[in-house]
C-alpha cells in the first residue's frame, strides 16, 4: 500500500506489518490458517461461496431466490436509473432538426442490507467424531439453508419502513415505482385467481411496453391450489359422449389473450405473517393456551395504557359488520413480544377500527419498530383462530383496520421476467464466515451476506392483493 491515505489534510502511510493486518481484516480468503488465529491479529474471513452454490442447488424451498438473476453490488448504497417514459421521435424537414423530447429518467437508490446467522458447536461435540462427523460443516450448511430462506422472503416482502434493518423487497419497490398503482395493484378481496386475471395482467404489462408473453406468475401453494379449483369448478367435461369424473389439469403454462408464461410456486409466498417456522397466529406456548415471546430482547409487552382501539365512521368501509378480537404484537429487530388482546370490538357497517399504539417503555435500542396485527371473530374462542391481518409502522400517524386487508389471504405477483429492465438482486461480495470469540466452551462463527433487490420498472409488475379461497361468481 504505497499510496497515502488522506483524512482531511493529514496524510499517513502504513508499516508493512500493519498493512498485512489491514489486508487480513478486509479480504476474503477460501482457507483458514493457524497463523490467522493467533494473538490479537485480525481474523481472516472465509468465503462460503462453494457452500452457498451447493445448498442452492439442493434446496428447493427458496424458489424465487434461485430463479432471480444475481448481479454484483459495488457499494453500500446502490444508485441506478429508472426510465419512467421514453422520449418521442418526430418527422422533420431536410436541413432542420427534429423536435427534442427528453426521456423521463429518474435516479433512485436502494441500501444494501445484511442477513446473517450465528453458528455454534460445543467443543465436546466437535472433538467427539463418533457423534456425527464434522458438526461445524453440518451446522454451516444448516445456517446457509436458513439464510437462503430469509433471503427469499426478504427479497419479496422486505420493507425498510417497517423494519429498518430489512431491505425494500420486490413488492415494496414495485408499488413505489409504478406510474399507476391503481392499475397495477389489483385487490381480490379474498377471491381466487382466475384465467381472466392473468389476461388482465398481461394487458397491463403490455400497455407499459413490457413483454406480456414473458410472464412469471409467483404465488404460494395455497393460492395455486385455489386457482386450480377455480379453473375446474362449475365446468362439465365430456369424453366420447360421456361425463368425465376425474380431471387432470396442467395449469402452470399460460397462453391466454394478451398474456403468456409460467406459474411458479414459492412456499414463502403464503399467508401474510406466516413463516416457515410458525403459523398465521401469534406465537403460543406449547399447550396453545397463552401467548409467548419470541426473544428475550423483544420490546416490552403492550398494556391498556399503550394499546387501545376505537370504532369510527368510514363511508364505504370494506370491514364486514361483526364482533372482533384483535391481538397486537410489538416487534423489533430481535423478535416479537407476547401479543396483547383487544376483545369484543363491535363493528357495524361503514365503520373502521382505529388503533392507538405506542411502545411500552422498552429499553433503549429495543423499542418496537412495528406492530403485527391479528384478528379473529369473537365467537372463535381458540387463540389459534387468530389470522394475520397486517403490520403497522410504529411511527405511522394512522393505524386502522378498514377491511383493506383480508385475513388468511396472500399476495401474488405477475412479472415481466426481464433482469435488465425490470428487476434483479445484487450481492456485495460473497457469503462469508467470520470466527467469533469462544463463549461457554463452544466454537462460534458468523455467517453473513450483503444484498439488495432492485426494481427498475414497477409498471411491468402486477400485484394481486388479498388472494384467497372464495370462488368467483
Amino acid at each position: 500500500m504505497d499510496e497515502l491515505l488522506f483524512f482531511g489534510e493529514d496524510a499517513f502511510s502504513l508499516a508493512p506489518a500493519q498493512e498485512r493486518e489491514l489486508a487480513k481484516a478486509l479480504d476474503i480468503d477460501y482457507s483458514m490458517g493457524t497463523t490467522d488465529q493467533t494473538g490479537f491479529s485480525a481474523l481472516r474471513k472465509e468465503s462460503l461461496d462453494s457452500t452457498l452454490k451447493i445448498v442452492e442447488a439442493n434446496e428447493n424451498s427458496p424458489a424465487f431466490w434461485k430463479a432471480v438473476k444475481k448481479g454484483k453490488a459495488t457499494s453500500a448504497v446502490e444508485e441506478f436509473s429508472i426510465l419512467n417514459e421514453l422520449g418521442d421521435a418526430s418527422s422533420y424537414s431536410s436541413g432542420d432538426l427534429p423536435e427534442e423530447y427528453d426521456e423521463d429518467l429518474k435516479r433512485d437508490f436502494e441500501q444494501v442490507k445484511l442477513v446473517g446467522a450465528v453458528g455454534k458447536v460445543p467443543y465436546f461435540a466437535q472433538a467427539n467424531e463418533v457423534i456425527n462427523g464434522d458438526l461445524v460443516a453440518q451446522v454451516t450448511r444448516f445456517k446457509t439453508i436458513a439464510m437462503l430462506r430469509k433471503l427469499d422472503a426478504l427479497s419479496l416482502f422486505g420493507d425498510a419502513t417497517l423494519m429498518p434493518t430489512d431491505p425494500n423487497g420486490i413488492i415494496a419497490q414495485a408499488i413505489k415505482r409504478m406510474k399507476f398503482p391503481t392499475q397495477n395493484v389489483i385487490d381480490k378481496q379474498g377471491k381466487r385467481l382466475k384465467l381472466e386475471d392473468f389476461n388482465n395482467a398481461g394487458k397491463i404489462i403490455a400497455d407499459n411496453y413490457g413483454n406480456s408473453m414473458n410472464l412469471k406468475i409467483w404465488m404460494g401453494n395455497d393460492a395455486y391450489k385455489n386457482y386450480v379449483d377455480e379453473l375446474i369448478s362449475s365446468k362439465t367435461y365430456f369424453l366420447n359422449g360421456g361425463p368425465v369424473d376425474n380431471v387432470y389439469v396442467q395449469a402452470r403454462n399460460l397462453r391466454i389473450g394478451s398474456g403468456g408464461g409460467n406459474i411458479e410456486t414459492d412456499v414463502f409466498m403464503r399467508h401474510r405473517g406466516e413463516t416457515y417456522l410458525g403459523a398465521a397466529y401469534p406465537k403460543l406456548n406449547k399447550a396453545k393456551t397463552a401467548f409467548a415471546s419470541m426473544s428475550d430482547r423483544a420490546p416490552n409487552e403492550l398494556s391498556a395504557g399503550t394499546c387501545s382501539v376505537s370504532v369510527d365512521a368510514l363511508v364505504g368501509s370494506l370491514l364486514p359488520a361483526a364482533t372482533y378480537d384483535y391481538a397486537i404484537v410489538p416487534v423489533n429487530k430481535y423478535g416479537a413480544q407476547k401479543a396483547f388482546e383487544l376483545t369484543s370490538v363491535v363493528v357495524a357497517a361503514d365503520k373502521k377500527c382505529t388503533f392507538t399504539i405506542s411502545d411500552n417503555g422498552s429499553p433503549d435500542g429495543r423499542e418496537a419498530a412495528k406492530f403485527d396485527i391479528y384478528r379473529k371473530l369473537s365467537s372463535a374462542t381458540s387463540k389459534e383462530s387468530y389470522k394475520y391481518l397486517t403490520r403497522l409502522m410504529a411511527a405511522a400517524t394512522s393505524k386502522i383496520d378498514d377491511g383493506s386487508y383480508v385475513p388468511g389471504t396472500t399476495t401474488v405477483l405477475a412479472i415481466d421476467w426481464d433482469f435488465d429492465q425490470v428487476l434483479r438482486v445484487d450481492q456485495l461480495g460473497t457469503m462469508s464466515r467470520l470466527p467469533l470469540a469462544t463463549i461457554s466452551d463452544a466454537v462460534r462463527w458468523l455467517q453473513k451476506i450483503y444484498f439488495t433487490p432492485k426494481v427498475f420498472n414497477g409498471s411491468k409488475i402486477v400485484v394481486f392483493n388479498n388472494v384467497g379461497a372464495i370462488a368467483n361468481a
